[in-house]
Formats: C-alpha cells, sequence, structure tokens
C-alpha cells in the first residue's frame, strides 16, 4: 500500500538538512519523525532534478517542487458500466459464464473496463438488489 506523500514542509526540511546541515538521511529521519527510505525517496528524487544545494534557486518555488515531486497519476475516463440486465439474460445458457461476459465486456470496451473480479461483485450486487425487489401480490 503506498504511503502519502509528505506535506511540502518536511519536503523542504528534508532538502534543507540534507544540502544545508550535510546530515545523513537516518539522522533526518530520525528529526523529522519520519522513515529514512522516505528521506531517500525524496533525496534521490531531488538529485535527479538538479537540486543539490541549500538554499534552493529562485525557480524552485512551492508550486513547482509541488509539480515535480508530487505528480499525480492522470485520472482514467470512466470505466463502461455493462448492462446487467443483458448478463443475467446472457448467462442463462449452462455453457455460457461470467468469465466469458467479462471478456466479450473488456474487448468492447477496452478505453475503461472493469477487472476480472470487480466485474462479479459488481453483478452479485446488481443481482441482490433485484432479488430484494419483488412485487407482492394482494
Amino acid at each position: 500500500m503506498p504511503t502519502a506523500p509528505i506535506s511540502m514542509r518536511k519536503l523542504k526540511e528534508i532538502l534543507r538538512l540534507k544540502y544545508d546541515c550535510k546530515l545523513s538521511h537516518r539522522k533526518i529521519a530520525n528529526s523529522l519523525s519520519i522513515s529514512p527510505s522516505i528521506v531517500s525517496k525524496y533525496a534521490c528524487k531531488s538529485a535527479e532534478l538538479g537540486i543539490t544545494c541549500w538554499p534552493l534557486d529562485e525557480k524552485w518555488d512551492d508550486h513547482s517542487l509541488q509539480r515535480a515531486f508530487f505528480k499525480t497519476k492522470p485520472r482514467l475516463k470512466g470505466f463502461s458500466i455493462p448492462d446487467w440486465l443483458l448478463v443475467q439474460q446472457e448467462l442463462r445458457p449452462k455453457t455460457m459464464t461470467l468469465l466469458l461476459l467479462w471478456q466479450e465486456y473488456k474487448e468492447r470496451h477496452e478505453e475503461g473496463f472493469y477487472s476480472y473480479t470487480h466485474f462479479c461483485r459488481q453483478y452479485k450486487a446488481w443481482l441482490k438488489c433485484q432479488k430484494t425487489v419483488h412485487a407482492t401480490k394482494p
């Protein structure tokens, strides 16, 4: 499970302690109450970006540091939601399985599709809702 990114204050403090005070990663980690591997991660990234001294150059304001160190992944447009009623109808023959239907769904929606596990989970959740909606006889 990935850890949450550190604050901008801690990032600047890592850079200051590393390049101004010349402390080891372990000492920096102890002083900031973070793991040494986190310090190493940001120290390596700073070296890749050409940051090797303190104080930082004028080009490294908070906004540019944010963009360089905390890149966000582009968000997918979304997943195509299957027609669960059609899935249920296509499952009637004994030779048809959810795996086969998922493979067809995946081929039709290459730009964004559910994983097989999520597809099954969503179908079962939909099915459960359908079972609870029964018309009562007077």
